[in-house]
């Protein structure tokens, strides 16, 4: 399922292939609960593990096809072949002809590729980076319009919608929401092998493990690493509980629901195969 994430396209495609990898995350977490006598081979989750690890290549290519999208969109404005729902969705406005009227297709192409650019760079970067990057382009996106002078001067350069396109669009996908989910999934693809390690070294021994460096190198060949802050992914043998600190980089104990949910504290989840508690009698 990870391959979903490697392939190229659109910003739509990734998004889709985001929830195309938290169904097959969620179907695989389910058969371990309900089917326990089920594990697939070694050699198989192995095999998978490394070669269908969620990638960060098919986001700045999004970024990129973004960038044409916004091209060929001024192109039919002036042209006068725009669609009006997607002027309008885009612009707040019906009107083509004021539209074009207050539109600098170089300059708006410009100045959307300040904020583009910056994102395409931190795909690859590590999560702290992409937070606080992320921040600054909202903090001076805010500044744009909030200000009376900077919103007469976007008016007096002659670019008015223009700089419209550009703060409606950069809005709309902050890189701090997009980069969110690639880390997430990147997560929850290491947690789900790392279950199965977990289950192997349990079958054999007889027991879950205190500590997820006694999975090497027989059942895994490393502790898979968190992708929020680089560090080994956490495990409480006493709670069962695998999980990732998540996007605020806090370490909350395993502060996860069961099953997950998407406001939980850390990433994560109880280990598939942990004995239901006691029903009481009445």
């Amino acid at each position: 399922i990870g391959r979903n994430m490697q392939n190229e396209g659109t910003m739509i495609h990734f998004l889709v292939a985001v929830t195309v990898q938290k169904m097959g995350q969620s179907i695989i977490a389910d058969v371990a609960k309900r089917a326990p006598q089920y594990l697939p081979s070694q050699e198989l989750w192995r095999a998978a593990m490394a070669e269908d690890e969620p990638s960060e290549v098919a986001l700045p290519f999004a970024f990129r096809a973004e960038y044409l999208w916004v091209r060929n969109l001024m192109a039919d404005v002036r042209s006068g072949k725009a669609n009006g729902s997607v002027v309008a969705r885009v612009t707040g406005s019906e009107s083509e002809w004021l539209l074009a009227l207050g539109l600098r297709p170089n300059r708006t192409l410009l100045s959307y590729m300040q904020f583009q650019q910056p994102k395409i760079a931190l795909c690859i970067a590590d999560w702290a980076t992409v937070l606080r990057a992320s921040k600054e382009q909202e903090a001076i996106l805010s500044a744009r319009m909030k200000s009376k002078w900077k919103q007469a001067q976007f008016f007096m350069g002659g670019n008015p919608n223009g700089e419209r396109v550009v703060s409606t669009l950069s809005e709309g996908g902050p890189l701090e929401t997009i980069a969110r989910q690639l880390f997430i999934t990147k997560a929850r693809h290491r947690i789900t092998f790392c279950q199965f390690a977990l289950r192997e070294y349990e079958l054999a021994e007889g027991h879950l493990p205190d500590k997820l460096d006694a999975l090497v190198p027989n059942y895994l060949p490393a502790v898979p690493v968190d992708p929020f802050n680089d560090s080994p992914m956490r495990w409480d043998a006493k709670k069962q509980v695998l999980y990732s600190v998540g996007a605020d980089l806090i370490d909350d104990s395993g502060s996860i629901s069961n099953p997950p949910r998407s406001g939980d504290k850390d990433i994560g989840d109880i280990y598939w195969w942990k004995p239901e508690p006691p029903k009481k009698e009445k």
